[in-house]
Order: C-alpha cells, then sequence, then structure tokens
C-alpha cells in the first residue's frame, strides 16, 4: 500500500503527533530547566552581591577602625614622647641632685673631721690650762706662805729694838730681811699674775670648746642631713631610671602597635583589591546574568511561540487524522477498487 493510503498514512500522522507532543513536552521541561538554572544563576548571583556587599562593608569598618586606632596611637606616640623627654629631663636633674648631694655630704663628712680635731685639740688645750691652773694656783698659796713668812721675819726684826743711854730706840739691821720679804712680795705678785693668765687661758680653752663642740654638732647635723638627702635623691634617682625605663617601653609598645596597625593597613588594602577583584566579578556575572536572562526570555518566547505552534499543529494533526480515521472507515464500509499508487 502507498503512504496515500488513509490506513498508512493514520499510523505515519499519530506517530507525527506523538513526536510532536514530545518534542513540546520536551521543550516544556527544557524552558522550566532553563527557568531553574536561571533562578539558581539569580540566587548566586544575589548571594555573590550580598558576599561583596557585606565585604565592602567590612573593608570599610576595617579602614575606619584602622584610622582611629593609627589616630590613637599617633597620639600616644605624641604622649610618650612627651612622657619619654619629660622623664629624661627629670633623671638628669635627679643624677645632678644625686650627684650635688654626694659632694655635699662628702663636704661635711670632711667639716665634721676638721671640727673633731678641733674639739680634740680644744680640750687638749683646757686640760694643759687646768693643769696650768692648778699650777698656778699652788704657786700662788706657796708664795702667800713664804710672803707671810717673810712679813713675820721682817717684823720679828723690826720689833726687835733697843735703847739707847738716853732711851731712844735703836733699830736692828732689817736689810736683809726686808729683801727676802721684796723677793717674797714680787714673787707672790708674779704667781698671783701668773693664775690670772692660766685663769684667762681655761676661760679661752673653755670658750674654744664650746664653740668647737657647736661646730661639731653643727657639721653632724650637716652630715645627717646630706645623708638624708643622699638617700633621698638616690631614691628619686631610682624612681626616676624606672620611670624613663617605662617610658622608653611605651615608646617601644607605641612603635609596635603602629607596625601592628601598618600590616592591618597592608591586610585592609589587600582585602581591597580582592573586594575590587570580587566586584569586577559580580559586574561580569551581572552583565552576563542579564545577557542570559535577555537569551532566555528571548529563547521561552521563542519555545512558547514553538509551544502554540506545535500545539496547533497538533490540532491538526489531530483533526486532520480523526478525518483520515472516519473516511478510512467510510471506505472500508464501502469499497472500491481503487488504484493506490506509492511515490
Amino acid at each position: 500500500m502507498g503512504i496515500n493510503n488513509p490506513d498508512v498514512l493514520v499510523p505515519i500522522l499519530d506517530e507525527l503527533d506523538d513526536k510532536f507532543k514530545r518534542w513540546n513536552y520536551l521543550a516544556s521541561d527544557i524552558a522550566n530547566e532553563s527557568e531553574q538554572l536561571q533562578k539558581i544563576s539569580f540566587d548566586q548571583l544575589s548571594s555573590k552581591k550580598n558576599k561583596v556587599f557585606l565585604l565592602s562593608n567590612q573593608v570599610e569598618d576595617d579602614f575606619e577602625a584602622i584610622k582611629k586606632v593609627k589616630d590613637q596611637i599617633s597620639n600616644l606616640e605624641r604622649q610618650c614622647q612627651k612622657e619619654l623627654d619629660e622623664t629624661d629631663r627629670l633623671k638628669k636633674q635627679t643624677s645632678k641632685l644625686l650627684q650635688s648631694s654626694k659632694s655635699e655630704l662628702s663636704y661635711w663628712n670632711e667639716e665634721l673631721k676638721k671640727a673633731i680635731s678641733w674639739l680634740e685639740r680644744a680640750q687638749n688645750r683646757l686640760k694643759k690650762a687646768m693643769v696650768n691652773l692648778k699650777r698656778a694656783q699652788d704657786e700662788v698659796e706657796r708664795a702667800t706662805i713664804e710672803k707671810q713668812r717673810a712679813l713675820e721675819r721682817l717684823n720679828r726684826c723690826e720689833s726687835n729694838y733697843t735703847r739707847d743711854k738716853e732711851g731712844n730706840k735703836v733699830y736692828p739691821d732689817c736689810s736683809y730681811e726686808r729683801g727676802i720679804y721684796n723677793d717674797a712680795r714680787e714673787y707672790y705678785n708674779n704667781a698671783v699674775y701668773q693664775l690670772n693668765l692660766a685663769k684667762q687661758e681655761v676661760e679661752a680653752a673653755q670658750e674654744e670648746v664650746r664653740k668647737a663642740e657647736i661646730c661639731l654638732t653643727r657639721c653632724k647635723k650637716g652630715v645627717d642631713l646630706s645623708d638624708l638627702s643622699v638617700k633621698l635623691a638616690s631614691k628619686s634617682d631610682k624612681l626616676a631610671i624606672e620611670a624613663l625605663g617605662k617610658a622608653e617601653k611605651s615608646e617601644e609598645e607605641c612603635h609596635s602597635a603602629k607596625m601592628h596597625a601598618r600590616n592591618a593597613e597592608n591586610i585592609a588594602f589587600e582585602e581591597k583589591k580582592q573586594l575590587e577583584k570580587a566586584q569586577s566579578s559580580v559586574n561580569r556575572a551581572s552583565e552576563q546574568y542579564e545577557e542570559s536572562e535577555q537569551n532566555s526570555k528571548s529563547a521561552l518566547e521563542l519555545n512558547d511561540s514553538a509551544q502554540n505552534y506545535c500545539s496547533k499543529g497538533t490540532q491538526e494533526l489531530e483533526v486532520r487524522v480523526d478525518y483520515l480515521r472516519k473516511f478510512a472507515n467510510s471506505v472500508s464500509i464501502h469499497p472500491k477498487k481503487t488504484n493506490y499508487n506509492s511515490n
């Protein structure tokens, strides 16, 4: 039988109708899959944009935080430098004060030695003056006794007179006794004079001892005050050294913080570069997505048009197949000799 035979043509058209339907289903599946892929692409693009947005905010926050940290470090650095200069000045001042206090202590120690030596000399002078005073007092006592004896001897000589024939008193020659008395009196006067000199020496020695003791007390006080000054200056110098060490450590910490801030800034710049790359990638992806979306819309429109065409073709085929079937049935009921040519 030829292709013009309805019995042959109907199965062919049925098969074609099935193919149209399968293609229609396949086109619908492809369209749905395309929409799903487009949705997935949109979700991925949205996720990338969100990540880029978050990264952009993070980079911006990082730069702002780094700026604040750098400003704080700059303030701390200026403060550290100020404290370092101040503690260095204080250290020089305390060192100078300590040296001055030590010099003052050395001076008062020398003065104390001189005062001790002076007091020893004054005390020795007083001892010697007291010995001389005792000797002078003893000498005055002896001179007094000798003077008294010489006077008594002179008085006895002068009172031992006689009378001459006329009854007049005749005194003996007492020049020897008078000479002895004069010598004794001169000796006494000299002893008294030496006693007065000894007393004056004792008074002078006592005054020198008093002055030496005052000087010694003053020197001891000077030593005590200087020693206290040295201790206080040493403590101040030690505190200044500690403060200087802390200031230097603070300066080192400032430098270290500055290095960390610089490293953080470098990392932030690297993050910014990565952000720019990510933004560029997102921009390209957006362009590709827009292009894909446009292509997808065009494809969907074509697909819809094709599906409509297929639907219409399918309907037309179904009508024609139905017509052919009816025609074939009518031919089977009223058989006719007909010549079918196969092409």
